[in-house]
């Protein structure tokens, strides 16, 4: 609600749901410095759009009736319901 947007490590499970342009991630200590220097000195960069696009899909497909519905879709799948 305040206009952040998240810097985080880069897993290979979260980058299964979130794409680069839609969720910053770093690999080490020092990328992560470059990164926040690099937001800090530029924010109104086309990378600030990371507030705006990383919560619409936040929005669409990872609020919790969302992974409910397919967390129930896959159960159903496994058990051929």
């Amino acid at each position: 609600g305040m206009s952040g947007f998240l810097i985080h490590p880069y897993s290979k499970g979260l980058a299964g749901q979130y794409i680069p342009s839609e969720l910053q991630y770093y690999e080490s200590r020092e990328s992560l410095h470059i990164l926040i220097e690099s937001y800090l000195n530029n924010p109104k960069s086309p990378q600030s759009d990371l507030t705006e696009i990383g919560h619409k899909r936040t929005l669409e497909a990872h609020t919790y009736t969302r992974r409910c519905e397919v967390l129930i879709s896959t159960v159903k799948a496994k058990l051929g319901v």
